[in-house]
Formats: C-alpha cells, sequence, structure tokens
C-alpha cells in the first residue's frame, strides 16, 4: 500500500507544474510602483478622514483624494496587472521548456533503449 502511494506521488510529482517567483529587475519595479500607488491612497484617504481640522480643509483634502487617488488607483490596476501577466508568460515559458525537456529525454530513453535491444 505503501509504495503504491509513493509511486502514485512520484507520478504526481513529475506532471505537476510548479510556480517560478519573477525576480527580474522590471517585474520588482512594477510591484512596487503597484505598492506605492496604493500606500498613496491609504495615505491620502486617512489624511482626508483624520487630518481635516474643519469643512474647508476636508473639501481640500476630499478634492487632492480623489484626483490623485483616482489616478494611483488607475496606476495600481496597470502595475500590478502588467506584473501578473510578465509572471504568468514566465511560468508558461518554463513549464513549456521542461515539456520539450521531458519529451527529448523520453525518447532518447527510448531510442537508447530500442538501440540496446538490437
Amino acid at each position: 500500500m505503501q509504495a503504491d502511494i509513493r509511486a502514485y506521488q512520484a507520478g504526481k510529482a513529475k506532471i505537476e507544474n510548479v510556480a517560478v517567483k519573477d525576480t527580474r529587475i522590471f517585474s520588482k519595479g512594477l510591484t512596487f510602483l503597484s505598492v506605492v500607488c496604493l500606500l498613496i491612497i491609504a495615505a491620502l484617504a486617512l489624511k482626508t478622514m483624520f487630518g481635516s481640522p474643519d469643512i474647508e480643509a476636508y473639501n481640500i483634502n476630499k478634492d487632492l483624494f480623489h484626483n490623485v487617488g483616482f489616478v494611483c488607483t488607475i496606476g495600481y490596476f496597470v502595475f500590478a496587472y502588467w506584473a501578473l501577466r510578465r509572471e504568468k508568460n514566465l511560468n508558461n515559458l518554463t513549464i513549456n521548456t521542461e515539456k520539450d525537456e521531458n519529451i527529448n529525454s523520453v525518447e532518447s530513453g527510448e531510442l537508447k533503449h530500442y538501440a540496446s535491444q538490437r
């Protein structure tokens, strides 16, 4: 029973794709920019909510929050989605490369086995 489980897990491990973390500098920059956009939005929201002593200051902070917050929201989604697509493309490229290597190793193994039989 244990041998069957281990054989099954070994077979699954060969098939299963392992995600590759994207460590490229441009991708890290995109992630950094998306986090900065979120922090700016949070800072402006806190300033508007807690840093407005009177209604005049509140209206000024609210207008700033609406304008800058809108731009940062768009920036966040653009940068985060771009980084996500880059990581997904890297994983797809890695998976395709591994599949090609597995096919080549299987083919060469079959050729060696065939050659040894002759």
